[in-house]
């Protein structure tokens, strides 16, 4: 995508002269794989509400014996996405997450509640050309995550399956990014509100353990990275192996 044409002199001058903070905007961006990544988060929001419910439905016709209450370690980890606005083409880099958690039954038959806390990695790329001029970076930020979701479990004898939701709260650890990007992303938020939802398997071991396969799907929903007229928020996706007892 390309930014307001009227900004574009300004921008190649930035690029070249290497300006004071706050003084240019990319105004082009060019042509690479454009990511499907991109959404409202109200429209992701929906969408996770939905899945919940399809959950519960499925829940229906399953027994609901669950495990007490347990904790553990998560590790695994993310493709992570930035969400420019205005819109540049971008797409999405890896990173890693590793947290711990405590997953509780509820009086909510079939529903538990799960806590959890660690460290994840986000970020991503933008990637193009300027009238022949390249223009590429990447940023990579370091995340304390915070989770608490409502999590809706169907059991078969040791076998079980979930999909779980809530609310997220980040506290920002740091921010690496190449120093074109900083003449744009010169302002940096020391929080940031998301919203979660995931689903997986999981089995009861012999030995009381309790082992998942996950992945989770984090929308934000603030600001984490803007300047003169640029706001960059986040998307991730995370895949993670849960062991517990």
């Amino acid at each position: 995508s390309r930014l307001e044409s009227g900004h574009r002199t300004e921008w190649l001058s930035c690029v070249r002269d290497v300006p004071e903070p706050g003084n240019c905007l990319p105004n082009d961006v060019g042509p690479t794989l454009e990511s499907t990544l991109v959404g409202s988060p109200m429209h992701t929001v929906r969408t996770i509400a939905a899945v919940v419910l399809l959950a519960g439905g499925c829940a229906v016709g399953l027994s609901a014996q669950q495990v007490g209450q347990y904790q553990g370690f998560s590790i695994g980890g993310t493709r992570s996405h930035q969400v420019w606005k205005p819109k540049v083409d971008t797409s999405s880099r890896s990173g890693f997450l590793a947290n711990y958690f405590t997953d509780v039954p509820s009086p909510l038959g079939p529903f538990r509640i799960r806590v959890g806390a660690g460290y994840a990695q986000r970020g991503g790329w933008v990637e193009g050309d300027f009238d022949g001029e390249p223009l590429t970076g990447q940023t990579r930020s370091e995340w304390l995550a915070m989770h608490l979701e409502l999590k809706l479990v169907a059991s078969l004898g040791s076998f079980h399956a979930f999909a779980a939701a809530g609310p997220a709260y980040s506290l920002h650890l740091r921010t690496r990014q190449d120093a074109i990007l900083g003449q744009v992303l010169f302002e940096e938020q020391p929080k940031s509100f998301s919203v979660t939802g995931s689903g997986g398997v999981g089995f009861t071991l012999a030995s009381g353990r309790v082992a998942e396969l996950e992945a989770r799907w984090v929308e934000g929903l603030t600001t984490v990275r803007s300047g003169s007229f640029v706001k960059v928020r986040d998307q991730s996706l995370e895949l993670m192996l849960r062991i517990g007892r």
